[in-house]
């Protein structure tokens, strides 16, 4: 990372989160997320979310 390459990140992101938003993400150029993912789900619903990132 430098000034000419700095680090681009989006502090508070609320998403309906699949591959092609983070596609679409990364096309823009951020390089790191905050990402908000237990929104409107209860506690199963926030787990369950957050175990399905690992098939990105």
């Amino acid at each position: 990372m430098s000034l000419e390459n700095p680090l681009v990140v989006d502090g508070l992101e609320i998403n309906d989160w699949s591959r092609p938003v983070v596609e679409q993400v990364r096309s823009g150029g951020v390089d790191v997320v905050h990402a908000t993912c237990g929104v409107w789900e209860d506690m199963a619903g926030t787990m369950t979310r957050i175990g399905s990132w690992r098939h990105f």
